[in-house]
């Protein structure tokens, strides 16, 4: 099962990225950054991070939580572990991450509750932070 871990790059300075989201991009070896500078995307590359362009074609709208955006991301998914990065912290500066997380899911109340179009079953782990357990995140 392929694991997509948001991770949280802060204000956007290579020189304020957490240890954590360095060794959390490091882990996965590859991702996507969403409305990162360039001199940012340039040094994750530099530790060793390949970056994938391209793979979110409106990257303002899926950062909002855009139902399309996400799932035309989610449908293009190799099932290959992935890093998602997003500027800020991405428990609060990040409000597709429930929605990535639902269009990734196996689960049909989850699809229909949350998305106009069926989805193809997937099965993805959604992993936003290192040490945060998912009860702490989605819970309401």
């Amino acid at each position: 099962m392929a694991l997509i871990r948001i991770v949280g790059l802060g204000p956007g300075d290579p020189d304020l990225v957490t240890l954590g989201s360095l060794a959390a991009l490091r882990s996965i070896g590859r991702a996507v950054t969403l409305l990162a500078p360039p001199e940012l995307v340039l040094f994750i590359e530099s530790e060793g991070v390949a970056i994938l362009r391209d793979r979110i074609a409106r990257p303002a709208l899926f950062t909002r939580g855009s139902r399309d955006e996400i799932e035309r991301f989610v449908d293009e998914l190799d099932g290959v572990d992935l890093a998602l990065g997003v500027l800020g912290n991405p428990l609060s500066d990040f409000p597709g991450s429930s929605g990535a997380r639902c269009a990734a899911s196996s689960s049909p109340e989850c699809r229909a509750r949350r998305f106009r179009r069926p989805s193809r079953c997937r099965s993805f782990r959604f992993r936003p932070l290192p040490n945060i357990t998912r009860g702490k995140i989605w819970s309401k």
